[in-house]
C-alpha cells in the first residue's frame, strides 16, 4: 500500500470480572480479542485508499470490470469466483463501499522499519474487512484527506531477521 500519513492499531479484549460470594476477591475471565486498524492519508494524483487495499483484486466478468493495479499472478492463473455486480468505483477512485467488492476479505502485512530501513518487526493481519471510509476537504483547505478503519481476525506475527534489542546496560 505505501505510506500513510496517520496509522493506527488497536485491540480489545474483554474480560470479565466475576465476584466471590461471601468475599472481598474477585477473578478476571478473559474474553475474545478484536482488533482494529486506522489509515489515513492526503489524496493525492493516484489510486484512493480503497483501490489500494483492493489493488491486486481482479474480476474480469462483466458487466463490472476490476483491473489489478499491479501484475497480479495468482489472479492471472485461477479465475476470481468472486463476481462484482455493484461497481466500487472505477479507475483509481474507490468510494462506493456499498460494492460487493468489499465483501471479500483481505490480509495485510505490517513491515515496520526504522530510519536506516532496517526490519523492526514484521506482523500479518488476517481475514481484514473495511467497516468504514471517509474523505474530507474544507472551504480554507488545499487538500483532500481520506481514511478508512479496518476491522481484522487475527495478528500473525512473522519471523524476520530484525534489529536486536539493546543489550549489555
Amino acid at each position: 500500500m505505501g505510506v500513510v500519513q496517520n496509522f493506527g492499531l488497536s485491540q480489545n479484549m474483554n474480560v470479565s470480572r466475576i465476584f466471590e460470594i461471601g468475599s472481598e476477591r474477585s477473578y478476571f475471565i478473559p474474553g475474545r480479542a478484536v482488533g482494529q486498524l486506522q489509515l489515513s492519508r492526503i489524496m493525492y494524483h493516484g489510486p484512493s485508499l480503497l483501490r489500494v487495499l483492493y489493488a491486486y483484486y481482479q474480476d474480469l466478468v462483466p458487466p463490472t470490470l476490476v483491473a489489478p493495479v499491479f501484475a497480479n499472478a495468482g489472479a492471472a492463473t485461477v479465475a476470481n469466483p468472486h463476481d462484482v455486480k455493484i461497481p466500487p468505483g472505477y479507475e483509481n477512485i474507490f468510494l462506493n463501499l456499498a460494492s460487493d467488492l468489499f465483501k471479500q476479505p483481505i490480509g495485510l502485512m505490517l513491515l515496520m522499519k526504522d530510519s536506516n530501513e532496517d526490519t523492526m518487526a514484521a506482523q500479518y493481519l488476517e481475514s481484514c474487512y473495511v467497516p468504514n471510509h471517509s474523505l474530507s476537504t474544507d472551504a480554507m483547505g488545499t487538500v483532500m484527506q481520506e481514511s478508512c478503519g479496518v476491522q481484522f481476525e487475527r495478528i500473525i506475527p512473522i519471523a524476520t531477521k530484525v534489529v536486536g534489542l539493546i543489550s549489555g546496560l
